[in-house]
């Protein structure tokens, strides 16, 4: 039982190493493409910030994990067994390393702990207040349209789309009275079009496996990828609508509703102008660039990826090996 326990705890130190280094690397690949993501689709784009949330984490538990690779081939026989011939920290399933009492690896594992608890605390904080708002626009209910539009009298400028596995559309009287039907409909297009992606669930998801980056690259890669989503949502109503033109002139016009209206109630903030007003409606009227990848240069990526791997995995696992030793034992 120790020594699963020891397992467990160098191999996460591992994984927090890994992950430090992607967070480290985070801003500066950030200066490097951020102009070359900003003239991708919104849609594309949205799935490369979702990934690059989850960096940090997923690569470090993933890398970590593969540096018990070897192990598990020579449990099968397939390889040697090369752990008795090096005396340092063994990350492997046939000789898993005893617990360690340094004051610097418990220290490591302490401030990871408490940043998850932290975050996990963050996290229930913003679904209580999701689940705030929805009673709160719930309970002024007027009904709700065959196509699931729950109009609500409250009386701010509302549109918002709440849930997360089963998201609904909520809409004020207040605003659709403000909009003229052609706007009430790329309103309404643009709000399904966050439920149809469940962009309130992939915003939960890249809040929670985020927290491995450093707080402004973090907050920076949050930023974007909310914005993506919005402008992946214009984009869908611009295309159901068949006007780019229409959809950027309704997120003017609501922006505009926005500021002048005044309301105490802190839920006046619509998705259709929750972001960049001018870098959403530059988006809608500035062609997107057309990517194209074929499959033979996926694959061809993918097979030299596995073979640097398979070719890079025992020098990296000694190394780690041995930096472990050195830092934590």
């Amino acid at each position: 039982m120790s020594t699963a326990i020891g397992l467990a705890q160098f191999w996460l130190l591992a994984a927090l190493g890994f992950a430090a280094i992607v967070s480290l690397l985070t801003p500066i690949a950030q200066r490097l493409m951020r102009e070359r993501l900003i003239r991708l689709p919104p849609a594309l784009r949205h799935r490369i910030y979702l990934l690059w949330s989850m960096a940090p984490l997923g690569l470090g538990l993933a890398v970590a994990s593969l540096l018990l690779v070897p192990s598990a081939l020579a449990g099968l026989g397939w390889v040697e067994d090369h752990c008795h011939a090096h005396d340092h920290v063994h990350l492997c399933l046939l000789h898993p390393p005893t617990p360690s009492g340094d004051a610097l690896g418990l220290t490591v594992l302490g401030v990871f702990g408490s940043l998850v608890l932290l975050h996990a605390a963050g996290l229930l904080g913003t679904v209580r207040r999701a689940r705030r708002i929805r009673r709160v626009l719930q309970s002024g209910v007027a009904g709700e349209d065959r196509n699931g539009v729950v109009q609500t009298r409250h009386p701010s400028l509302v549109a918002l789309t709440i849930g997360f596995w089963r998201p609904r559309v909520y809409v004020s009287h207040a605003l659709l009275k403000s909009l003229s039907p052609a706007q009430r409909t790329v309103l309404l297009a643009h709000e399904h079009a966050h439920a149809h992606r469940r962009d309130g669930l992939w915003g939960l998801l890249a809040q929670t496996l985020s927290l491995l980056h450093l707080p402004h690259a973090r907050r920076r890669i949050l930023s974007e990828l909310h914005l993506a989503a919005e402008e992946a949502c214009d984009a869908e109503a611009a295309a159901q609508c068949g006007d780019g033109l229409r959809v950027a002139e309704t997120i003017l016009a609501v922006a505009r509703r926005m500021q002048a209206g005044t309301t105490a109630e802190p839920l006046a903030m619509p998705a259709l102008t929750g972001s960049s007003v001018e870098r959403r409606v530059h988006a809608l009227l500035t062609p997107a660039a057309t990517v194209r990848i074929s499959r033979w240069k996926l694959g061809t990526l993918a097979l030299l990826l596995l073979i640097a791997l398979a070719a890079g995995l025992e020098p990296l696992h000694h190394t780690v090996e041995s930096l472990l030793t050195h830092w934590f034992v």
